[in-house]
């Protein structure tokens, strides 16, 4: 049987800096195939030149056993290659039917938001997605975004599916639901190329991997059935890492303090009452259900929202309701979970 997208021997330059070195890559028909590698080891610029996005320096790209000439993503698109990205293409601003007719208008034939609306609703309950058309995308969560994407690529056709990081920023609850329905999708005969860096979800959901290491492809195609989370890890690095232990320290002055800290979220209260303090020396973890306050929290510890009641300090210095150079200026940081949106001015 043939691949259903097989690419051979690509190198891609920027600037004259390597990217790709004669990477590879197969996957089949029906398969979850991961493609893993390190924050820079060319998964992505692999998969742009698949999609059309890059042109490669050298190599070939064949679909269905094919060869294919792949100069653009309107190429790839009719060749049934659709690639959702880390960041979505979408505009915020419009409505879900609207983005459909911004991208599928020649696919579909819809000039109207109301026939997108009904093309939408009508993937959407074939592949499960409990999602309102006429929703404005700026209104919805990430994971709402993503499925967008989603059915975006499907109803311009695509067989072949690449996810470039679909867990990145999503909860475990909604990475688990992601990856159950890329699962879903390879068993209705769809190829799905799984970009990631977490062994645990090649482990979990992938019936093949192919690992990439600094442009390179060093493992092409291996079952993964027969393979281990520190096999996995010593291929993606290269070098075999040393075992950690985890050791008791002595920890410091408390450095953050809460307490009764009460915050307003977009629905009514989304903190309430919340109090710990954060000692030197200590990684202190918050655990919830999404939804239930951790961005109101992060906010208000960052000053970005001022709190409706309660009391934040630093180095016990009050520092509550003050404003976010205020908290930049007492060494307070934070990495946002959408950082394209948030982190940058883009």
């Amino acid at each position: 049987m043939s691949h259903a997208l097989e690419i051979a021997g690509a190198s891609k330059a920027f600037d004259g800096r390597p990217a790709l070195r004669r990477a590879s890559f197969a996957c089949d028909w029906g398969e979850v195939h991961a493609l893993l590698g390190e924050n820079g080891a060319g998964k992505s610029t692999l998969m742009n030149v698949a999609c059309g996005l890059y042109a490669p320096d050298e190599g070939s790209i064949a679909v269905d056993g094919q060869p294919a000439a792949i100069t653009a993503p309107a190429d790839a698109a009719r060749l049934g290659i659709g690639m959702v990205h880390q960041h979505y293409k979408l505009v915020k601003r419009f409505t879900i039917a609207e983005n459909i007719v911004l991208a599928c208008r020649s696919a579909l034939g819809v000039r109207r938001p109301r026939d997108a609306a009904e093309a939408v609703a009508a993937k959407a309950a074939e592949v499960g997605f409990d999602i309102d058309p006429h929703a404005v995308v700026g209104d919805l969560s990430i994971a709402e975004q993503q499925r967008v994407e989603i059915l975006k690529v499907l109803l311009l056709g695509a067989r072949i599916l690449i996810l470039d990081e679909p867990t990145s920023v999503l909860t475990d609850q909604e990475s688990v639901a992601a990856l159950t329905f890329m699962r879903r999708l390879a068993e209705d005969g769809h190829a799905v190329v799984l970009i990631t860096h977490k062994l645990r979800e090649v482990i979990g959901y992938s019936s093949r991997v192919t690992v990439m290491r600094g442009g390179e492809t060093v493992l092409a195609g291996a079952e993964t059935a027969g393979l281990d989370a520190e096999t996995l890890a010593r291929t993606m690095v290269g070098e075999e890492g040393e075992a950690t232990e985890r050791h008791t320290r002595q920890l410091g002055e408390v450095r953050l303090r809460v307490e009764d800290l009460s915050v307003r979220g977009a629905g009514g209260i989304g903190v309430d009452g919340v109090g710990f303090a954060v000692r030197g020396g200590e990684i202190y973890g918050i655990a919830g259900v999404g939804g239930n306050g951790q961005q109101e929290l992060a906010d208000a510890l960052t000053g970005l929202r001022p709190p409706s009641r309660g009391r934040i300090a630093i180095d016990d210095d009050e520092i509550a309701g003050r404003d976010v150079p205020a908290f930049r200026r007492r060494g307070m940081r934070a990495v946002p979970a959408d950082r394209f949106r948030t982190g940058l001015l883009a």
